[in-house]
């Protein structure tokens, strides 16, 4: 199989070594010149922690259209809020029965990805489809140096429109054996563990981060009084959920499925989870926790809530305060209802359109 890679931070090195370790032909696209020299003097990926040794490339580049060219599937796994435009960039090289997947889609990914999509007039007939989180838990060492601390176990992906992720996930798990298949884009969408899970323990942590200090995400960040407020947002989340006629797992069951750890509460599971001993925290507020996980996972989640008629006011509180700390409303960079091709909808018409997709779909020609 062919995969062509579109970033090469964190996630993008561990997808190149998962794959490159199972034998099927990687090509990479990143912005950067330098790191692409580097990864292709290299001629692959050095990895350790759940994954060793080293993995070959075929070959990386700073031109999007030498990767879609060569791919048969193409996983993009950048920060959602280049989602946009990568999607862009992709619009006049996809090619019929690719496969663009989405790790992760944060809130709405492929949604987004196929409206910007058909706004760019593509006419590809190509399948978008999204995981709940980043398979890994992982840290960039160097280019072409990556290490990986955690494989997530029994991980949702589902396609857009949903009658496509049946043949989809037949192609995918073969491969990618710790994914499952999700009820669809929304329920995946709305499983956003980060969104949960990153905003308010840096928020909480502010003075830290103005003051530089270093300390742990997870184990300094999220304390019993933290992992109350994260389970006030969950319960939000999951109402959003429930309006939808979806069922969806709690932040502490996705813990436990994705890591096998045990606890009753979110500080003790994050606590016993290994994969988060040595996460560091935020060293600035401009930091990713602020801004992708509001614009592209609580922002979306809260939108989505007002067309079902929800209430989300501790949500909602996370998203006024960073935006009065930011002095930056978001509006401008946000996945909203209009970005994800649902303004003006009835719960019972997104739902239509997730399942089915448009009765004339610019992407089938």
């Amino acid at each position: 199989m062919k995969f062509g890679i579109i970033g090469a931070g964190n996630g993008g090195h561990a997808f190149a070594a998962y794959l490159g370790l199972k034998g099927h032909e990687v090509y990479w696209y990143d912005i950067d010149s330098d790191v692409v020299h580097a990864l292709n003097e290299q001629g692959g990926v050095y990895v350790n922690g759940k994954l060793n040794g080293f993995a070959p490339i075929k070959h990386a580049t700073d031109h999007i259209q030498e990767v879609i060219e060569q791919a048969n599937i193409i996983m993009v796994v950048a920060p959602a809020n280049a989602h946009r435009v990568i999607a862009k960039n992709c619009s006049p090289h996809l090619k019929e029965k690719q496969m663009i997947v989405l790790n992760p889609g944060a809130t709405g990914g492929a949604l987004e990805f196929y409206q910007e999509l058909k706004n760019n007039h593509c006419t590809a007939d190509v399948t978008i489809a999204e995981t709940q989180s980043l398979l890994f838990a992982c840290r960039l060492e160097s280019p072409g140096s990556v290490s990986i601390y955690g494989i997530k176990e029994n991980l949702p992906m589902a396609a857009f429109p949903n009658e496509r992720t049946e043949s989809a996930y037949r192609i995918l798990a073969p491969i990618f054996t710790e994914w499952v298949k999700g009820e669809n884009v929304l329920e995946v969408s709305l499983g956003n563990l980060n969104a949960m899970l990153h905003p308010a323990p840096s928020l909480c942590s502010l003075t830290k981060i103005d003051q530089k200090q270093e300390f742990l995400h997870y184990l300094d960040g999220i304390t019993a009084s933290v992992a109350n407020f994260i389970e006030k947002m969950d319960e939000e989340r999951i109402n959003i959920g429930k309006a939808y006629g979806l069922d969806l797992p709690s932040s502490k069951q996705l813990l436990r499925e994705f890591y096998g750890v045990e606890g009753e509460t979110i500080d003790e599971l994050t606590r016993n989870n290994q994969a988060y001993q040595t996460i560091a925290g935020a060293q600035t507020v401009s930091n990713r926790y602020f801004a992708e996980d509001i614009p592209m996972g609580l922002i979306p989640m809260s939108q989505l809530a007002k067309a079902a008629g929800v209430q989300t006011p501790t949500i909602d509180s996370i998203i006024h305060i960073v935006s009065s700390i930011l002095d930056d409303d978001f509006s401008s960079s946000s996945r909203t209802l209009e970005s994800m091709g649902l303004e003006n909808k009835s719960v019972e018409h997104i739902l239509k359109l997730i399942e089915q997709g448009e009765s004339s779909q610019v992407m089938n020609g």
